[in-house]
């Protein structure tokens, strides 16, 4: 019997996260597992402190462990990115290190 390959085994596994710019972004980095490269690139770029908030990815590449790659989308108020929920269909990882009422003020510009 031969074994059918299904949809669901050629999604890149991995997940994404809302993180701050501010002073907690490398602790931020730091808990989702980003490598230390990465994050010293993240933490010496200025162009990822531009937002407030940003999306930072973690996925597979051909679902090879060692093919993880890390990327970055602006937050521009919505709970979700378009990229990563529709195109590389990777599950939302959630808020790390900020607070409901920062979001909740952002969206009603308080």
């Amino acid at each position: 019997m031969k074994h059918l390959k299904t949809y669901e085994n050629e999604k890149n596994e991995g997940c994404y996260w809302l993180v701050p710019t501010d002073d907690r972004f490398k602790k931020s980095l730091i808990e989702i597992g980003c490598p230390r490269n990465k994050m010293y690139d993240y933490l010496n770029n200025p162009g990822y402190k531009i937002k407030k908030y940003i999306f930072i990815a973690c996925y597979n590449i051909d679902n090879k462990d060692d093919k993880k790659e890390w990327g970055w989308n602006e937050f521009s108020g919505e709970l979700g990115d378009h990229i990563y929920d529709d195109v590389l269909r990777l599950p939302f990882g959630g808020i790390v290190n900020i607070e409901d009422y920062e979001l909740d003020a952002m969206k009603y510009n308080l």
